[in-house]
């Protein structure tokens, strides 16, 4: 097809006759998904509707919706990944692959359950419809990128039922047709029975869920049975797979923390084996304090501070924790987005012996007023599950929980600057960490809102320019002011980059030190089952770096 479909998009290849394309946009010059549905097709506005009223990040962003003598169209971002499908296609997954990659789907489920217009049920979730969009740096089959749900033509509300003349949901009542229009609604094997009776409800889901576990762990589609598996994954298919939609997993939540049990579990013997280790390193943190008569007094007149770090999620996760225990700082880190969030979760999986301060689950409803949140204090959102906070030593280290992108989303410039104010007036430091990935905007409201931007180039005069260039680039076109900025040299070698080279080039009131490279950190950092987040010889040069962003 060479000609333009409504006059804008270019098919590139045929993914379903008549049906799928990908296509290029000659308007936005992007790439595309083209869906196609016959003129007077129903499912068109059914789809077009879901994406419309959805707020999801994983979910493709709907482009436009248009018609033509050729049929109906939507055209939606294009994800680049594979499918669950094509996932398994390379062979079934161990148990604890396929609870990493439940969790995940049950992440973007709950943004269809807890929609902010109105809880939505997907209905159709297959393998087909789950795409997989992996970072570069991870090609393995454990859950290490972004999880999709695509194809929401068969998404419905989940409404109270209305009692039909014949007996049934007649909010519902297309979902009792019988023949093509039940199955368009959802996929063999993976409906529920109570949606074909047109009683649909978030438990819906969640069967979908449990006879995804056996197609994980056999790679075939069919009802997995529970009997055909021993140990957690027969009880967790059965439990999901229970005839009364009542008496299964009572949302996504329960099902996430089972899985997560599940995992930790399944690790336990490996983070005993590291655990003792873990705590001599957190001992050893003081070996090497910067001057253990000053920082007393140093901290007595302390400000407190909001600072934003770009990119670096292992300087942040480093740093608070010195902060924390050692300086016994009540310190706080975030991310502005879900993304960001699990990112510093895997820099921190090392502590697995702190005391964990986590929320009875069921103590409070999900959905609160966003502007109310700010009225209660950090101990009320540890309570709530929106923030967690561990212990060590007498010091206390908060980080943001799953719960806290649910209920207290960064989408606007306004919200990123009332939650710094909010960080403020509950924690001493704040770290906020952001990627390039960030909505720009959203990365200027908090270079705005915080104290300090801390940059952490690599340990060479290049990387230092190229930094300082960045940020007087900002400045001049008024997005941030200079004074705020500071520097840490990254991976810092004293034989190839001196201090005294690295300093004059952003000047020696803006270079708070450096952070030497470490063997140790490098292979903990990129080990896949979680980073060591402290290190014996690193305590006293992040306690340096904090003495000077304090005096």
């Amino acid at each position: 097809m060479n000609e333009l479909i409504g006059g804008r998009f270019k098919v590139l290849e045929t993914i379903s006759s008549g049906r799928a394309y990908k296509a290029f946009d000659t308007d936005g010059r992007r790439t595309v998904f083209l869906k196609r549905w016959e003129a007077g097709d129903a499912s068109f506005e059914d789809e077009s509707a879901n994406l419309k009223m959805l707020d999801s990040p994983h979910a493709p962003e709907l482009i436009c919706a248009f018609e033509d003598e050729t049929g109906r169209y939507l055209a939606e971002e294009w994800l680049e990944g594979e499918t669950l499908e094509a996932v398994v296609a390379a062979g079934p997954l161990e148990p604890v692959e396929a609870a990493e990659l439940l969790t995940g789907v049950c992440e973007a489920l709950s943004f269809l359950h807890w929609n902010k217009q109105g809880a939505m049920v997907f209905i159709d979730l297959k393998p087909s419809n789950i795409i997989i969009r992996r970072r570069q740096d991870n090609a393995d089959r454990r859950v290490n990128g972004e999880i999709f749900l695509v194809d929401y033509e068969a998404a419905r509300r989940a409404e109270p039922e209305l009692p039909g003349t014949d007996g049934t949901n007649a909010r519902n009542a297309d979902i009792k047709d019988a023949g093509e229009r039940t199955f368009r609604l959802g996929s063999r094997y993976f409906t529920a029975p109570e949606v074909l009776f047109g009683k649909i409800c978030t438990q819906s889901d969640i069967y979908a869920l449990g006879v995804l576990m056996g197609y994980l762990l056999t790679g075939r589609e069919g009802f997995p049975g529970s009997y055909a598996f021993k140990g957690f994954p027969g009880e967790f298919i059965a439990t999901c797979t229970l005839p009364d939609p009542e008496a299964r997993y009572k949302g996504v939540t329960g099902v996430t923390e089972t899985l997560r049990r599940f995992i930790r579990e399944n690790a336990a013997p490996e983070m005993e084996r590291g655990a003792e280790e873990k705590r001599k390193k957190r001992e050893q943190i003081r070996e090497n304090p910067v001057n253990e008569t000053r920082l007393p007094e140093l901290l007595k007149h302390f400000r407190r501070s909001c600072v934003l770090v770009e990119g670096n999620p292992c300087f942040v996760s480093e740093l608070s924790s010195v902060a924390a225990y050692s300086m016994k700082l009540r310190t706080a880190v975030f991310s502005l987005t879900e993304r960001g969030r699990r990112s510093l979760e895997y820099y921190f999986a090392g502590n697995t012996d702190e005391k964990a301060l986590v929320a009875d689950k069921n103590m409070y409803p999900y959905v609160f007023d966003h502007k109310s949140l700010y009225l209660y204090d950090v101990s009320e959102w540890v309570k709530r599950g929106l923030v967690k906070m561990t212990e060590n030593d007498g010091g206390q280290l908060y980080r943001g929980a799953f719960k806290l992108a649910l209920e207290l989303p960064l989408r606007r410039e306004e919200d990123v600057r009332r939650f710094v104010d909010w960080c403020f007036a509950n924690f001493d430091l704040m770290l906020l960490n952001v990627d390039r990935g960030d909505d720009r905007k959203l990365v200027g409201a908090a270079l705005e809102a915080c104290s300090y931007v801390i940059a952490t180039p690599g340990s060479n005069v290049e990387d230092m320019e190229s930094f300082r260039n960045y940020y007087l680039a900002l400045a001049e076109n008024g997005r941030l002011i200079y004074s705020k900025v500071r520097f840490v040299a990254w991976d810092h070698e004293e034989q190839e980059a001196p201090r005294e080279r690295l300093c004059p080039v952003v000047g020696k009131d803006k270079y708070l030190g450096e952070i030497r490279r470490s063997e140790q950190r490098t292979r903990r950092r990129n080990r896949v089952d979680g980073a060591n987040t402290l290190l014996p010889e690193c305590g006293g040069q992040y306690e340096e770096i904090l003495e000077r962003l304090i005096s």
